[in-house]
């Protein structure tokens, strides 16, 4: 049983991640939407989604700013200044924990400006 950090669902049993955008510096990269069952079982090879959003961290996830593997595309997300990292599921903030909860109209980017 692998329970997602952003979503707190089981990944073996969860439709889709609800974390559907990155706020990275000010600016939001929406993740790309998955429409069709990928594995034999109609999930996910890796993290167990059926359709929508793959668990964050999926091998199999694109990435949102430049459309190459997510995992290995050569953005550079793990070496950025995690203080300016965001991720939102619709229009809350689901982390960083202290923003947690916090509403982002989907006019603006980011919660603080």
């Amino acid at each position: 049983m692998a329970i997602c950090q952003d979503c707190d669902q089981e990944m073996g049993t969860a439709t889709s991640c609800t974390v559907d955008a990155f706020v990275l510096q000010g600016r939001r990269y929406a993740r790309q939407w998955t429409r069709r069952p990928i594995g034999p079982d109609g999930r996910c090879g890796d993290c167990g989604m059926v359709c929508g959003y793959h668990h964050t961290g999926c091998d199999l996830e694109l990435c949102p700013r430049c459309g190459g593997q997510f995992i290995s595309c050569g953005c550079t997300w793990a070496d950025e200044d995690t203080e300016s990292l965001v991720l939102l599921a619709g229009d809350t903030v689901v982390y960083p924990d202290g923003l947690a909860g916090l509403r982002v109209p989907p006019d603006r980017a980011e919660p603080w400006g």
